[in-house]
């Protein structure tokens, strides 16, 4: 299906992603994207459907509207005559309901007609890399309602959707399949990031043609000054931990206080380990409140060497992907999970020891001819994880080490050629 003579005269188009909280990644292709929209569209107007509408303003300069009902969750005891009558079961039970269709249900069928008016002025709706095309996350409740949502405000205001390189799953929940099988049939195009995406949405009963492009991320251009080699005389390894374990991750994937131990423990013998060999190292993350990891970690580490302090261990912090990349330029092989760290790390021509905690990783890996250089972190164990980190530092230090030749050149053209595909050709007067 060709859609450039479609969308070409588009006045105006909404990105639509759960970006706004400090996922970089997803923010370097929310500016991919303004990017190349703009320059195939100059004279469309942008708007952001984000969970920060206020930082997607501030960050990519377009306007921008809550892609959820804004709430706020009470901190503190709540010591009003409501609050403690809530603490009597009964009343609590009572006090819910009361809540439910007094409070929450009027709020959110004001935001619906809110979002259906703001959507009335949108010709096209593009929703691209942070997809949420799953139900792991709270559920058939959380991404999946939203999405079919969208799909029936779009639908009732006229307005065409677009799936561009979004990823997909898992989807194991029935309400999960149904909310997304809907809303993916309601759009107009549809691309999946990778071959098990689109077998996935297929398998789910979603009809229709389905294309795989590879992420937005790979359209991210890359400053040569960005991509210099540190010059250091020991290495500096970059270490990317997740909250896979972590009790925050624990509603939807069933983990525990113990697996969380045995994780943080494992990565402070792991840099234990680079540090006798005569290495530096440094916490990054591509995921802005992720830094909590790094203090658990020390934590451990330091009661495991029985220190304070050790100016070897550097922790980076960032909140913009360019000062990101930069971090990551600085590095001489990273460790990372985070899906846009490992990819930013091979952009940057890093070599990456990838702790895999879902598919999407592997896939990654795979792509970049890496697997061996792969690790579940289900089955993380220090000994395995020091063993190939030192073959893959052998391979660098023989000269071998080499990512699949190119990916970044396939993988670049391709992606816009979807661009060309939706929008149209580049226009001459950018």
């Amino acid at each position: 299906m060709q859609l450039n003579d479609g969308l070409r005269t588009v006045k105006t188009i909404a990105l639509f992603g759960y970006y706004g909280v400090g996922n970089l990644g997803d923010e370097a292709v929310v500016e991919t994207l303004v990017e190349n929209i703009k320059t195939r569209c100059p004279d469309a107007k942008l708007y952001g459907i984000s969970l920060n509408p206020d930082d997607t303003r501030r960050r990519h300069g377009i306007e921008a509207f809550p892609i959820r009902r804004m709430y706020f969750a009470r901190t503190g005891e709540d010591t009003s005559w409501w609050g403690k009558l809530q603490t009597v079961s009964l009343i609590r039970k009572i006090t819910r309901v009361i809540s439910i269709l007094f409070v929450k249900i009027p709020a959110e069928i004001l935001f619906l007609i809110r979002s259906y008016t703001s959507l009335r002025g949108i010709d096209i709706l593009v929703v691209a890399g942070s997809g949420g095309i799953y139900d792991w996350w709270y559920g058939p409740w959380s991404h999946p309602l939203t999405h079919f949502k969208w799909a029936l405000l779009a639908k009732a205001s006229g307005t065409q959707m677009v799936y561009m390189s979004v990823g997909a799953g898992p989807i194991n929940t029935k309400l999960g399949k149904f909310f997304l099988k809907f809303a993916l049939g309601a759009a107009r195009y549809r691309s999946f990031r990778d071959e098990a995406s689109r077998q996935l949405v297929t398998r789910i009963g979603t009809r229709g043609e389905h294309h795989v492009y590879p992420d937005m991320a790979f359209g991210i251009t890359v400053k040569k000054k960005e991509l210099s080699n540190a010059q250091n005389t020991s290495r500096l390894v970059g270490i990317n931990p997740v909250p896979f374990f972590h009790s925050s991750w624990a509603t939807m994937l069933g983990t525990s206080e113990a697996k969380y131990e045995g994780y943080v423990n494992t990565i402070a013998g792991f840099i234990a380990w680079l540090l006798e060999g005569g290495h530096r190292v440094a916490f990054f993350h591509s995921q802005t409140g992720d830094e909590f990891l790094d203090a658990d970690i020390m934590k451990a580490f330091h009661a495991r060497q029985g220190t304070s302090s050790d100016p070897r261990i550097t922790q980076y912090s960032a909140t913009t992907f360019d000062v990101l990349l930069k971090q990551i330029s600085g590095l001489d092989i990273v460790v990372a999970s985070r899906f846009h760290a490992v990819l930013f790390s091979y952009i940057a021509h890093k070599p990456v020891l990838g702790i895999s905690y879902h598919q999407k990783i592997d896939d990654l890996m795979s792509d970049f001819g890496q697997t061996a250089c792969t690790v579940q972190i289900e089955h993380l164990a220090l000994d395995d994880l020091t063993k190939r980190f030192a073959t893959l530092e052998e391979s660098i230090s023989l000269g071998n080490w080499n990512i699949s030749e190119g990916i970044l050149e396939k993988y670049r053209p391709a992606l816009d050629e979807q661009y060309d595909r939706l929008f149209g050709k580049r226009s001459l007067t950018m």
